[in-house]
């Protein structure tokens, strides 16, 4: 019986650690500082930007910025 036992131990330390090793090798990190659009204008005309989350949406004429982004440049102040 302790030979079973010591088995299923060595099974289960083995599938612990080649979980941990298949999660490591997929990780990928995204980096979302930069390619970022924008644009001020006039809040109370929604129709302007209306399906601005479309990937066909044209935002050719918006601003490209990073983030951080600083928004006082938009009204001087």
């Amino acid at each position: 019986m302790k030979k079973s036992l010591r088995q299923i131990l060595i099974w289960f330390i083995f599938f612990c650690e080649h979980q941990l090793q298949a999660q490591h090798q997929i990780r990928t990190d995204i980096l979302l500082n930069d390619g970022w659009r924008t644009v001020a204008g006039d809040t109370t005309n929604y129709n302007n930007y209306k399906g601005f989350e479309s990937l066909l949406f044209d935002d050719s004429s918006w601003e490209k910025v990073d983030v951080p982004h600083n928004w006082d440049q938009y009204e001087g102040y």
